[in-house]
């Protein structure tokens, strides 16, 4: 490498940053480098050092590869980027490369470092020259048919300029046109920051590079080096000042073949900026614009131009074909032999409908030739086409067409510029299929939120409602019982709608905890046979019978697992089960098998019911769907059940699946490893119904209540006052503190954690390092995972949740007072 390559390392192991110098040493590659260490220094030097190539560690104390990565991919996707680190793993390397990374090493095969340098460096380069010969092209042909079609030199030369900063640093050009009467030159055109000509004055060049192009009439390239042999055998004067390289071509009237000008590009710090190719595009252009001066006199012969034209075509990745007018090929690159499999002895002197067009284009061309042939006009011209085009083993692929036309000896050619975007079209299908994806998905939240509405506003009116009655007078004992009684079971339906959110939101942040314990299998299927046999009774199932299995001999199974996790996925089978079932049989149980080897249960839900059609079985485990949404409508629902159910099995360390017929009803299998517990706990094997609420006497104990919203307080009020314990209220964790200080004997604080002034949380702290003694329970609504362990941890005797019931406040007061 003649330039030494620019090399910025992201490392912060002195170490290692060493071994990799040594490395570069020991290559043969001619570099300079800088060392980074953090996220500001690896920006600042991006745009400084203006590296070539970054080598960059994955981990860093506050930074990371990948990191890294995103940046120079935004700022400088053209740069190649190599992860060279001791931690990463075959994982995080493909993801790196996904991402879009050159290339990664392990700092354990270091001696491949420079391998990887060479190939991405190579890689880069030829990706360089990938995109200036896809610009040349587009460049050309822009150029091409603007000297077709415009009548302005001053317009063409302004789009001419923009057109050309695509591919060449030319913010330095001029076009210089020759008055021989006067022997002067005028800027017709110039773009240079060293000198303020005025395109009006007249300017005498004599001697200077300019007037040298003009009389020699060759286009030259001219740095330091090549001026000083020139000065050898003619007089060369520098007007302004002087440039580190310099190009012009002569600018010919075609029509006299005459020379009338130059046109020049620059540069004053850079001798590489311009190179022997970017002079052959000089001479294109001057070309162009000498038919545009002749005003049309003559076409810029094809052949006067050939050589230029064939160099730029065979870098191309496109495939460049020309034809003439009766359709035959005379003129076929390289990337046309790659793209359509025929050689160039193939392919030229053939016609294009026997060689690459499917038949289905073979009229179509026809009847375009026969227009074309007479005028030169076409549909195809100043259009970009999809077409599908055909290889020599008959495979056929989509491509991308663009034609631009031009006349020579009398005949109309056109050169189509075709590439072929097999995947560019894979790419978008995949784009299409995640956009419907993605609509599909939007449109299911949509019918969830309209759902979510119902289902919320359903219970809630029926709460507001009936409370509203039970203001009214005249209203009996036994209405103010039956309104009671539909005010509670619409307030539970409500809770479980609530916590089916709340599971949902956890899963999605990925904080659903597993919490496990000790407790008897069987007890928990007798729970929920009694339970669900009394929904039945509820919703006026007669015709369906519900019946439990529990295998033989296992009266003293006690696993260890979430039970309140498996009650509720079971529960949400079952609730499924019954709302589905019209009549017949509801079986529900578990088994031990093995599975791969490892013991496992498997809870299993069987129904005669509805079904669910086949085409749904794949999705209703999926958030927000249903078997179908009719379901919805005819039998409610959020349609959240499933998906929670999925994700607490696959949290235990099992699955769920189903197998159902339409009409004939559905199996939910759910399963689970097997672990069994070294406790001993006795099994209840009797159904015992909920009893009522257990009121205890709580006389001379002092209760203080840390609560900031008033109806929470007279709920606990409420409850409070029925033990006869005295009752003190503050309304934040400053107030409670305060209480505890004064001379009064606090039995117990039922504590709210989130309260305005001082949270319930440094309240606790600070009164358990002054009164240590004094038991605090927490009420907490646990919405997010950790919030146990926080509450415990800020020095809470236990915690009591919301909504909070009658008996379990009763429970947890017995317990400490």
């Amino acid at each position: 490498m003649d330039k030494a390559l620019r090399i910025l390392l992201l490392e912060d192991v002195i170490y290692d940053y060493e071994l990799i110098k040594q490395e570069l040493d020991n290559s043969d590659i001619n570099y300079t480098s800088k060392l980074v260490s953090d996220e500001k220094n690896f920006l600042k030097e991006i745009k400084d050092f203006q590296p070539d190539i970054i080598l960059s560690d994955y981990s860093l104390p506050q930074y990371d590869g990948m990191s890294a990565l995103m940046h120079t991919l935004k700022v400088a996707p053209e740069i190649p980027f190599i992860i060279v680190t001791g931690s990463i793993n075959e994982e995080i390397a493909v993801d790196c490369i996904k991402a879009g990374a050159t290339d990664y090493v392990t700092k354990e095969h270091l001696p491949r470092l420079i391998h990887a340098i060479k190939g991405a460096i190579k890689q880069s380069e030829s990706a360089r020259e990938r995109k200036r010969a896809e610009d040349t092209k587009e460049v050309l042909m822009k150029i091409s048919e603007l000297s077709e079609t415009s009548e302005s030199l001053e317009v063409l030369s302004k789009i001419i300029h923009k057109e050309l900063g695509r591919i060449i640093d030319n913010r330095n050009f001029y076009i210089a046109i020759y008055n021989p009467e006067k022997e002067v030159y005028n800027f017709v055109f110039i773009k240079d920051k060293s000198s303020n000509y005025n395109p009006e004055d007249e300017y005498d060049l004599t001697h200077s590079l300019t007037d040298f192009v003009r009389k020699s009439n060759v286009a030259i390239r001219v740095n330091e080096k090549i001026e000083s042999e020139l000065k050898k055998e003619y007089t060369i004067k520098r007007f302004g000042l002087p440039a580190k390289v310099w190009a012009g071509a002569p600018l010919i009237d075609s029509t006299t073949n005459t020379t009338i000008g130059v046109v020049s590009i620059q540069n004053f710090e850079d001798e590489n900026a311009i190179s022997d190719k970017d002079v052959e595009l000089l001479e294109f252009v001057a070309r162009n614009i000498g038919t545009l001066i002749a005003r049309k006199k003559a076409a810029i012969s094809i052949t006067e131009s050939e050589e230029q034209f064939r160099s730029l075509a065979q870098t191309a990745s496109d495939a460049i074909i020309i034809i003439n007018d009766e359709g035959q090929i005379i003129f076929w690159n390289e990337a046309a032999t790659n793209i359509f499999q025929y050689k160039k002895s193939e392919a030229v002197g053939k016609y294009l409908h026997d060689v690459i067009t499917p038949s289905q284009y073979h009229e179509l061309i026809y009847n375009g030739l026969l227009d074309f042939k007479q005028t030169g006009e076409g549909s195809i011209f100043g259009k970009t086409h999809e077409l599908i085009g055909k290889r020599k083993d008959g495979s056929v692929f989509p491509v991308e067409l663009a034609v631009s036309k031009f006349k020579r000896g009398g005949r109309w050619h056109a050169t189509g510029f075709i590439r072929d975007i097999t995947k560019r079209k894979e790419a978008e299908f995949e784009l299409k299929k995640a956009l419907e994806k993605a609509e599909e998905s939007d449109r299911l939240k949509t019918a969830f939120l309209a759902n979510m509405s119902h289902e919320i506003r359903t219970p809630m009116n029926a709460i507001l409602g009936f409370s509203e009655l039970l203001t009214m007078p005249d209203i009996t004992g036994k209405e103010s019982e039956e309104f009671v009684k539909l005010i509670q079971g619409n307030s539970n339906s409500l809770l479980n709608l609530i916590n089916d959110i709340i599971d949902i939101a956890k899963i999605e942040a990925e904080q659903l905890k597993i919490y496990k314990s000790d407790f008897s299998l069987n007890k928990l299927i007798d729970d929920l046979y009694h339970i669900h046999k009394e929904k039945k009774k509820e919703e006026i199932k007669s015709y369906v019978s519900i019946n439990k299995n529990i295998p033989d001999n296992t009266d003293d199974l006690i696993i260890v697992s979430d039970i309140n996790r498996i009650n509720q996925v079971l529960t949400n089978l079952l609730n499924n089960a019954v709302k589905y079932t019209h009549e017949g049989i509801i079986d529900f149980g578990y088994e031990l098998k093995k599975l791969g080897g490892t013991p496992i249960i498997e809870f299993f839900v069987k129904d005669t019911g509805i079904g669910i059609p086949t085409d749904k079985l794949e999705i209703i485990f999926e958030r927000f769907r249903q078997g179908d949404d009719s379901y919805t409508k005819e039998y409610g629902g959020t349609g959240l059940g499933l998906a929670i159910s999925k994700n607490i099995a696959n949290l235990l360390d099992g699955d769920i699946k189903v197998e159902s017929e339409e009409g004939k009803g559905s199996s939910f299998y759910f399963y689970i490893p097997l672990e069994k517990s070294k406790l001993e706990i006795k099994r209840q094997t009797d159904y015992l119904p909920k009893k009522d609420v257990d009121i205890i006497d709580l006389s001379g104990k002092t209760i203080l209540i840390a609560e900031d919203v008033e109806s929470n307080y007279q709920l606990l009020e409420s409850y409070l006052l029925k033990t006869k314990a005295n009752i003190i209220w503050v309304e934040n964790g400053k107030e409670a503190i305060e209480t505890c200080n004064k001379d009064i004997k606090i039995d117990l604080i039922l504590m709210d954690m989130q309260m305005p002034v001082l949270n319930g949380y440094e309240a606790t702290k600070r009164i358990k390092e002054q009164y240590p003694e004094i038991p605090i329970i927490a009420e907490t609504a646990f919405a997010l995972a950790g919030d146990r362990e926080k509450i415990l941890m800020a020095g809470c005797s236990d915690y009591i949740s919301k909504p909070i019931r009658a008996n379990k406040l009763y429970k947890k007061l017995e317990k400490y007072i």
